[in-house]
């Protein structure tokens, strides 16, 4: 807001609204730098006034005991000058159908062009591999065999159903993400369970987590041949499928139980995960007895 939108907004008000009107201590507020008004009291005034001052000034304006403030006249406005009259817009043309029309399928090519382009698709799509992966091991023979005939089934036809669905508010790419992130969650549902407390270890990390009443801490640490190692830490609520654990410091990440063992991934794509500097702590963690 400059000094002359300034000085019109208080010229409106400078005779007919007092300081403890809400909207002129919204205007005079963002004028005189932010100040807060903590009180309706004329030391708080005076206090926007010095600082006023001590940016635009002494002697722009003056204020008297009942809180009115008044302001010299500004400066008149230079005259306008004469531009080409201004050509009335035409509508944004419609876009084609080829830009609008959603794929009739997520074919291969189109999986790999995603796969490229797009870091939420891969993200989505190694999730439900990895779920996929992990789900195999963990189901008794005749459940398999329901889940792979649901899964055929979604393959075929719902995941592109449930990508349409989705866009109506989201591009190609970003709506086949979501259906995949919905897919591997509801896979990681058919395994899960609540985490145990206690340590677990992998090939390359250590954690140890802490489960109260649901409330999921993860503290660990991770590193890599070349020396270099950090600790990682998380907080999530436990819900069937796969948790998203977060820390203000820390990008988040996802975590699976499935009884002793943990699968961790991170929860984001490209340079934004893990602990960086070549140190990985996703993959599988056995509890140590």
């Amino acid at each position: 807001l400059d000094v002359a939108a300034a000085n019109a907004i208080l010229k409106d008000y400078a005779n007919t609204t007092r300081i403890q009107s809400r909207k002129f201590k919204k205007d005079v507020t963002l004028m005189l730098g932010e100040v807060e008004f903590l009180d309706d009291t004329k030391n708080t005034w005076e206090q926007g006034i010095r600082r006023w001052n001590r940016i635009n000034g002494p002697n722009t304006q003056q204020t008297t005991d009942s809180g009115h403030v008044t302001l010299p006249q500004p400066a008149p406005a230079p005259a306008p000058v004469e531009t080409a009259p201004r050509v009335p817009a035409h509508p944004a043309p419609a876009m084609s159908a080829e830009k609008t029309e959603f794929p009739a399928s997520l074919t291969e090519e189109l999986h790999q062009k995603f796969l490229a382009e797009d870091e939420d698709y891969a993200l989505a799509d190694a999730l439900l591999n990895l779920t996929w992966k992990r789900l195999k091991g963990k189901l008794e023979k005749n459940r398999y065999k329901e889940i792979l005939q649901s899964q055929r089934a979604w393959v075929a036809n719902e995941r592109d159903t449930g990508a349409r669905n989705n866009a109506q508010t989201l591009p190609p790419a970003k709506a086949y993400a979501a259906e995949m992130l919905r897919r591997a969650n509801f896979l990681a549902r058919q395994i899960s369970s609540p985490p145990a407390t206690g340590e677990y270890q992998s090939p390359e990390a250590s954690l140890s987590l802490q489960n109260t009443g649901g409330k999921i801490q993860v503290t660990g640490d991770a590193g890599n041949s070349k020396g270099n190692t950090c600790t990682f830490e998380g907080e999530g609520s436990y819900a069937p499928g796969w948790i998203r654990m977060h820390h203000e410091d820390f990008p988040d990440f996802l975590l699976l139980s499935t009884g002793n063992e943990l699968m961790i991934h991170y929860a984001s794509s490209g340079s934004a995960q893990g602990c960086g500097f070549d140190v990985d702590f996703k993959g599988s963690y056995s509890r140590n007895n």
